[in-house]
């Protein structure tokens, strides 16, 4: 697949890369674990429910959702990755260099 993925003329991947997210439910004990590669972005829709009370009317719920960032983009473009890589012997470049 690869072989034929670069032979093929009209396929220009130099400046592919890797991106994943990855997560795991704990079962029942109420915890979550996260991990990713590159600039992928992992978040959770959680659940605020408010009562709305009309004066004569019954009780009616309206349900929203907000969202919680579970994960950070593993990018050069921030400072500690940045570092993290500097540190492990990596160069850091832009495309223009």
């Amino acid at each position: 697949c690869n072989k034929k993925m670069h032979a093929c003329q009209d396929l220009d991947d130099s400046l592919s890369g890797t991106t994943s997210i990855s997560v795991y439910l704990h079962g029942n004990r109420n915890k979550i674990t996260v991990s990713n590669v590159g600039d992928s972005r992992a978040v959770i829709g959680r659940s605020t429910d408010s009562m709305l009370k009309k004066e004569g009317a019954s009780s009616s719920s309206s349900s929203t959702l907000k969202a919680f960032a579970l994960s950070r983009d593993q990018t050069p473009y921030r400072r500690d990755e940045r570092i993290r890589c500097r540190k492990s012997g990596a160069r850091v470049l832009s495309l223009d260099q």
